[in-house]
């Protein structure tokens, strides 16, 4: 999809009508069409450092195990700590290397939009943009698009991180015969 189709898209974004609430919001994902690549990337990116920080807490325990245990042979706990170490150093790198895929694009997203826009107003009569006033037409370029990169940015990763956590959580908590994920908590 080239970048000059953004702007139609956004003109005929339609409201979809939610079925819950019956509430009428505009298909914000028809919107960021154009970086659906870089939202995708940066959550599984996210996914990534999610997997490799928990993975990296969770050898603490064999870790923890070896000390009590009183074992004179240091050479396993070292190694796990090595592993450790080393994950959360990939962790940490995927969680950069997330960050700066979704706000690449979220910045794309805001040049594709206000070039758009801007090309847009220019083919517009005078006449238009005179009685739409400034203010309002500044609103749609500058805050509405700059709404927009909090969303493409920060959001689509916090999403991921909380529903995969909950569904990476969800099966240790369910071995250790928690209750709440028998349904009786």
């Amino acid at each position: 999809m080239n970048e000059s189709e953004t702007l139609r898209r956004f003109e005929k974004a339609e409201p979809v009508n939610d079925a819950q609430t019956g509430a009428a919001e505009l298909n914000l994902w028809r919107v960021t069409s154009p970086v659906n690549r870089e939202i995708c990337t940066g959550m599984a990116v996210s996914f990534v450092s999610l997997v490799a920080w928990l993975a990296a807490t969770v050898l603490f325990v064999p870790i923890t195990y070896e000390l009590m245990s009183g074992s004179r042979s240091t050479s396993r706990i070292w190694t796990l700590f090595g592993i450790s170490v080393a994950l959360v150093a990939v962790a940490l790198v995927c969680r950069v290397l997330s960050f700066r895929i979704s706000h690449l694009g979220a910045f794309r997203l805001e040049q594709i939009l206000r070039t758009e826009m801007a090309s847009h107003l220019a083919k517009v009569p005078l006449g238009y943009v005179v009685s739409a006033g400034s203010g309002a037409l500044k609103k749609v370029i500058f805050d509405d698009v700059r709404a927009l990169h909090a969303f493409v940015a920060d959001v689509g990763r916090a999403v991921a991180m909380v529903v995969r956590i909950g569904g990476l959580a969800t099966p240790g908590f369910a071995a250790k015969g928690c209750p709440v994920t028998a349904g009786h908590g």
